[in-house]
């Protein structure tokens, strides 16, 4: 969340950004993964995930809109966005969708932002 708080201050004026909180990737009564430092049981009801969705937001010092994916997880399954997925769109258009490849990622947020901000 480093890097994109820090892609936020760089490009925030130019560049709307938005978080969709989704379903527990590694809920604590599921899969855990031992270290992560922000974890919740899966979401029982909207309730559970919008809650969810404020502490991710204040633990990790957000600062842009963060909104949640709904109980039957609609936008996880457009966006093919379970663990996570970052993806650009210019002028209506898809520019740039991210992969998750762990533990290391093959692109850097805010140069995909340069190649497409004049």
């Amino acid at each position: 969340m480093e890097e994109l708080n820090s892609a936020f201050q760089e490009f925030g004026a130019s560049v709307d950004f938005l978080l969709v909180y989704i379903q527990e990737a590694h809920a604590t009564d599921g899969w855990v993964i031992p270290g992560n430092d922000f974890s919740y049981e899966q979401h029982k009801d909207i309730k559970d995930r919008i809650q969810a969705a404020k502490d991710y937001k204040e633990h990790y010092n957000l600062q842009f809109p963060v909104v949640v994916d709904d109980m039957d997880n609609e936008s996880t399954k457009a966006f093919d966005a379970n663990p996570v997925r970052i993806i650009m769109v210019r002028n209506g258009t898809f520019r740039f969708a991210s992969i998750f490849n762990p533990p290391k990622n093959d692109y850097i947020i805010s140069d995909e932002i340069r190649k497409l901000v004049p």
